[in-house]
């Protein structure tokens, strides 16, 4: 009887750091930290990308500071994967700017050579215009929050300071592989010269 109590005590307890542990990542999720120096290596440039699991919210390009959002629980990083994009282009109504594809969200810039990192996640929605910097915080220009909390960025034109920012659907998956690879969709133009998942 004593060593049945004692496993149940056990599982309970198991039970209970699972369920902690879910807890605390969902508690994670939307938390925000200013990031000035995280670089990855691509293509033999350094970069300045927010870690892995998190996604540009804000920008100030001229300091190189970044805001960057977890919109990956901890732990699940691994299934996020990363590109680098030259070239794709988007008109969200001030002419066209650099985007990610769609489904995609910036997650690393070089400014000087205007090359994006984006990352995917489910649930990524269609992007809109922040213009001319109307949304601020932080000390920067910012994606705005949103009905459920935040948005994230998914594009830029560092000249006329405008952000291409999307909300997240967080646990729906909007984005099939036709999303993410039809070179015009939602009026896209994907050049192909796209690096995926080499850095």
């Amino acid at each position: 009887m004593r060593e049945a109590r004692k496993m149940c005590w056990h599982v309970a307890c198991l039970l209970a750091v699972v369920c902690l542990t879910g807890a605390v990542g969902r508690a994670q999720m939307g938390r925000s930290v200013t990031d000035g120096g995280t670089e990855e290596i691509w293509q033999g440039a350094r970069v300045h990308v927010c870690p892995v699991g998190f996604a540009m919210q804000g920008a100030h390009v001229g300091n190189n500071v970044f805001t960057c959002v977890r919109v990956v629980p901890p732990g699940m990083e691994r299934q996020v994967h990363s590109y680098l994009d030259r070239g794709t282009q988007g008109d969200l109504g001030r002419g066209n700017m650099h985007v990610c594809r769609p489904g995609w969200y910036m997650r690393g810039l070089h400014n000087n050579y205007d090359w994006l990192v984006c990352s995917d996640m489910p649930g990524v929605r269609r992007p809109f215009l922040d213009a001319n910097g109307t949304t601020e915080g932080n000390g920067m220009h910012m994606c705005p929050a949103s009905r459920d909390g935040f948005t994230v960025m998914t594009g830029i034109h560092n000249g006329r300071n405008d952000f291409a920012c999307a909300p997240l659907a967080v646990g729906q998956d909007d984005h099939d592989d036709r999303g993410r690879h039809d070179d015009h969709h939602h009026g896209y133009d994907n050049h192909r010269d796209d690096q995926q998942d080499q850095h």
